[in-house]
């Protein structure tokens, strides 16, 4: 928990945690391999424990490098997320350095053994420094949203406060400002978020009302000739299919039959 409370405050203060902000080419000097070994969903644990896969719920992170040229999103047990930027990154044996977006923020990684790693991160803001195991317990799964372009995937995708999210637009709101004020708060009112980087799970979420109410989880993708995007879904999800058609700054959903416009956090 201390981890995630330091990464959120780190991207309060930071507009580069913003996707739109990551190259959409490696910016490190990692070779491939590593990226290879970096890239997945590792959870932590205090103590060395490979077992750790199979609980629960567990604090994480994934490592990405395809679509952002490189960043860290860490989630918390109590659902919370945030991702930082990887601005610079060196590897001398089996020890690698990641500085991040942030004074004095970086992860130093040394890597046991194939899926296994010890970390230490440190976060400028609150000053958290520590010390954890973590194990690779999914691997990256590009091909679910390959048929998207990086930018587009990146378009779609909120992981922090400052991405975009898309709000519902009825007929009668035509030339309205619908992103002013808390959208996620309106009655009557449906807001859309989409996962589309990964590297792992890809997801699209419902709010309503002001509540959560269901979600996606993507397991496929294509892209129509006319730039149409047909996700699959796995079974729990809310739809066996999500078909979005994007126009400009609007999006529109055939399942929800639902013209939806795009808003900054």
């Amino acid at each position: 928990m201390r981890r995630l409370t330091a990464i959120v405050a780190l991207c309060a203060s930071v507009a580069a945690c913003a996707a739109p902000n990551m190259p959409t080419e490696p910016g490190t000097a990692l070779d491939r391999a590593t990226q290879n070994a970096l890239e997945g969903r590792w959870v932590t644990s205090e103590t060395r424990s490979p077992s750790v896969c199979s609980a629960p719920e567990q604090d994480s992170y994934e490592i990405e490098f395809r679509r952002t040229g490189g960043a860290v999103w860490v989630t918390d047990t109590v659902d919370n997320d945030a991702r930082v930027k990887i601005t610079a990154a060196s590897k001398a044996d089996k020890k690698i350095l990641l500085t991040l977006e942030g004074d004095n923020s970086s992860m130093t990684i040394t890597l046991v053994g194939p899926g296994e790693m010890r970390v230490n991160a440190k976060f400028n803001n609150p000053g958290y420094d520590g010390v954890e195991w973590a194990y690779r317990c999914q691997a990256p799964r590009p091909e679910i949203v390959e048929a998207l372009s990086p930018d587009k995937a990146v378009w779609f995708t909120r992981r922090t406060q400052s991405d975009p999210f898309f709000v519902e637009a009825p007929a009668n709101t035509s030339g309205q400002d619908l992103c002013s004020g808390n959208p996620y708060q309106k009655k009557d009112t449906t807001v859309l978020e989409f996962e589309l980087i990964g590297p792992v799970r890809y997801d699209i979420y419902e709010w309503k009302d002001g509540q959560y109410r269901r979600d996606w989880v993507i397991a496929g993708s294509r892209v129509g000739p006319d730039g149409t995007i047909a996700f699959s879904t796995e079974p729990k999800s809310a739809t066996s299919s999500f078909t979005v058609r994007q126009t400009g700054n609007e999006i529109y959903v055939r399942e929800l039959d639902m013209k939806l416009v795009r808003c900054s956090g």
